[in-house]
């Protein structure tokens, strides 16, 4: 069954969560970017989390609309898959800020910040992609999914970059490479978890348009 309904509340509840997630990827960069100074790097990391937290009251909205609803929209585990997918995400997001935190780096490498652009890209194509799910636009969906696509492959291009940089030339303590590339490692997850959402609605499309 699919489209059975356009006021169906699942999907302002999954476009409100896809919302959060491209929210906390551009906190995210925004934190990268104000790395040396505290007070700001500080701001933007407790933004992450306050969109994490809202993605998880979203998320138990949702598991509680499956569990009294008869009917949806979407196959009931293609709903919660979706759901648990971006959560997924803005858990690994947070997890990023954490380790900026906790972690007393000296300094980061290029290659993060270049990854967190690439996953402001990659959450803004997520977003629509989840938005144009009402009305099953499949140009647009398909659109949006490859684009997603391409960003992924640049942001994994990024993390090979970022990790040879780091073992290469001895800019840093054996320490700091194990921190950093934990950073990079987090990053490169949250990446292939949005393609992972993003190869779940392709399989919706192919099955239903």
């Amino acid at each position: 069954m699919f489209l059975s309904t356009k006021r169906s509340p699942f999907y302002d509840l999954l476009s409100r969560q896809a919302e959060l997630v491209h929210a906390a990827a551009e906190h995210l960069l925004e934190a990268i970017r104000r790395f040396d100074h505290d007070i700001e790097r500080r701001e933007y990391t407790q933004r992450v989390r306050e969109d994490e937290h809202a993605g998880d009251e979203i998320e138990r909205q949702i598991i509680d609309e499956l569990n009294r609803t008869f009917v949806t929209p979407l196959d009931r585990e293609d709903i919660y898959a979706i759901a648990s997918g971006m959560e997924f995400v803005l858990d690994v997001i947070e997890g990023v800020t954490d380790r900026l935190e906790l972690y007393a780096i000296d300094r980061l490498i290029p290659e993060i910040e270049g990854q967190a652009a690439g996953l402001v890209r990659e959450t803004a194509a997520l977003a629509r992609m989840i938005g144009d799910l009402r009305n099953l636009r499949k140009t647009e969906l398909l659109k949006a999914i490859q684009e997603l696509k391409v960003v992924e492959s640049e942001i994994d291009r990024q993390y090979r970059a970022g990790v040879a940089a780091l073992f290469t030339g001895g800019q840093f303590p054996a320490i700091e490479v194990f921190k950093l590339k934990e950073i990079c490692e987090a990053l490169e997850e949250a990446s292939d978890h949005c393609e992972d959402v993003a190869d779940l609605v392709e399989r919706i499309v192919i099955k239903h348009a």
